[in-house]
């Protein structure tokens, strides 16, 4: 929109799974990320498709004016100076995030040099859960007790303090 200076942008959810909520957390992830390109979400348009709805969000972000393509070096250089290791020629993470789909058509410089991530995909990295290894007989010893009589279930908890 020239008057407003924002591009209006309707996304079909693939790139999250179909889900919105994924969708909404790769905006606020995106956001967090690239504070200079952030996206707000605007509303939804859809349509009927069949018995079952179709629904695209739409978002907006600021128009970057006087910008060009950036170059793939410029991209691996920004990335790298945010604490990113290149995983592929478009994909770069971190500790908490993959970021994929830059690429120069994604990827705005403007004249002062500033780069502007304008479409991406960013996903959390799953983190390993510290578990500690069980043994059938360790895991026997955390159940609680049956009592076989009547099937209730011993778990340490007295009548009195029912009462």
């Amino acid at each position: 929109d020239d008057k407003d200076g924002v591009i209006y942008k309707a996304n079909n959810l693939t790139n999250s799974g179909n889900s919105i909520s994924q969708f909404l957390q790769g905006i606020q992830d995106h956001n967090r990320l690239f504070p200079e390109s952030k996206y707000e979400l605007v509303g939804f348009t859809g349509h009927k498709f069949g018995k079952t709805p179709y629904v695209e969000p739409i978002i907006k972000q600021d128009y970057v004016p006087d910008a060009e393509q950036a170059m793939q070096e410029d991209i691996d250089n920004h990335m790298k100076n945010m604490g990113f290791e290149k995983v592929n020629d478009h994909t770069f993470k971190n500790d908490e995030y993959t970021v994929s789909d830059l690429r120069p058509r994604n990827v705005l410089k403007d004249k002062e040099g500033n780069i502007h991530v304008v479409d991406d995909i960013v996903k959390r990295n799953k983190k390993e859960i510290d578990t500690i290894p069980h043994t059938v007989e360790s895991a026997k010893s955390e159940m609680p007790e049956v009592d076989n009589t009547n099937g209730s279930r011993n778990v340490g908890v007295s009548h009195e303090a029912i009462n």
